[in-house]
């Protein structure tokens, strides 16, 4: 529980300092390749997804089906909310890129954590 803590502050730390650069967005990609909005998206979605793989993890006691599954729907469910939300309080309205951004960074995250996870895991059984 202790390495997965240690993980999302360093995501946030280097989500922080990516914003001093002012060549590069949130993921330390050139804003002409990847428009800043979509790495903002994508950042948020990556805190989301390894906030709520941590949080459910040490909840369920190392249940890591659960917390995949929470990994993934909490950055889509909020998400999905923020665009529907853009969409009828005269926002930049529904954008699917921008969901997509936003799950698909935490399925990514989701599942390297359970990847780390799991190998902790198979190493100390044997």
């Amino acid at each position: 529980m202790k390495k997965l803590i240690i993980i999302i502050l360093i995501l946030k730390l280097n989500i922080l300092s990516a914003q001093m650069s002012q060549d590069t967005g949130w993921l330390f990609v050139p804003t002409t390749t990847i428009p800043e909005d979509k790495q903002t998206h994508a950042a948020a979605g990556m805190f989301l997804a390894a906030t709520g793989y941590a949080f459910t993890y040490g909840i369920t006691k190392g249940n890591r089906r659960k917390s995949v599954i929470v990994g993934i729907a909490a950055p889509t469910l909020i998400g999905l909310a923020k665009e529907i939300s853009d969409n009828q309080h005269g926002g930049t309205g529904f954008d699917s890129k921008d969901l997509l951004y936003t799950a698909a960074s935490g399925v990514v995250v989701s599942f390297s954590l359970d990847f780390i996870v799991g190998r902790k895991n198979r190493r100390n059984k044997h």
